[in-house]
């Protein structure tokens, strides 16, 4: 829990005189100028910055705030683009809708994506969902092969997303597996990856004069 909290929080359990005086301390953020108290709030969580709106309900309700949350953790989904023709839209609302979208994607992609089409997050076309696994950081990795293992249309377009270009070999292939997670045990989809694989490195570094990329593979 973040700084501001904790200090909260110990002074709400106990009633030590201590405590008190450490929390007397600490300024009211709403009496500092709304950028500084906006920029201490910058640094909780979602969780930490729903309670802190129990305190400063306008200041943790900012806007600034739960886009930036949004952006972290999903680079991108489609609704990004048509937000100024939502009425009475909300990053806030946002966070939470696709907050739940990660949780479900992580118990089950396909239902996942199911809410993710449901909701208008994304559109339903390989390259948009690619763009959304692409830059999300809160999937788990093997759900994310479970889905992609699946839907070789959608692989295709997350490769296309990658670039390797002057990078090290081995290098190239290790940020490759942070995207795409490598199955336990040999298999067409291993092949298919690695061949995808070869096939990027190789257009992402023309100059080296390769048309296939060869990788051994050992489990």
């Amino acid at each position: 829990m973040g700084q501001v909290l904790r200090i909260l929080q110990e002074y709400e359990n106990s009633r030590s005189l201590e405590n008190r005086t450490l929390v007397a301390k600490f300024p009211d953020l709403s009496k500092l100028p709304p950028e500084i108290g906006l920029s201490i709030l910058a640094n909780l969580n979602a969780t930490d910055l729903c309670l802190a709106g129990c305190v400063w309900n306008d200041l943790a309700n900012d806007e600034i705030l739960w886009q930036s949350l949004c952006h972290s953790s999903w680079g991108y989904v489609n609704i990004y683009s048509r937000i100024r023709h939502i009425p009475n839209f909300s990053f806030k609302q946002l966070y939470m809708v696709l907050d739940e979208a990660t949780l479900t994607f992580n118990a089950d992609p396909f239902q996942g994506e199911a809410y993710l089409l449901n909701h208008g997050l994304v559109e339903n076309n390989p390259s948009e969902i690619a763009k959304f696994l692409h830059m999300s950081k809160l999937l788990k990795a093997d759900k994310k092969r479970e889905y992609l293992n699946a839907r070789r249309e959608v692989l295709d377009e997350l490769v296309k997303l990658q670039n390797f270009q002057n990078q090290f070999l081995p290098n190239a292939l290790r940020k490759f597996f942070g995207q795409v997670s490598a199955p336990t045990e040999r298999g067409d989809y291993l092949s298919d990856i690695i061949e995808k694989f070869s096939e990027r490195f190789c257009k992402c570094n023309p100059k080296l004069g390769l048309n296939k990329a060869f990788i051994l593979c050992s489990c």
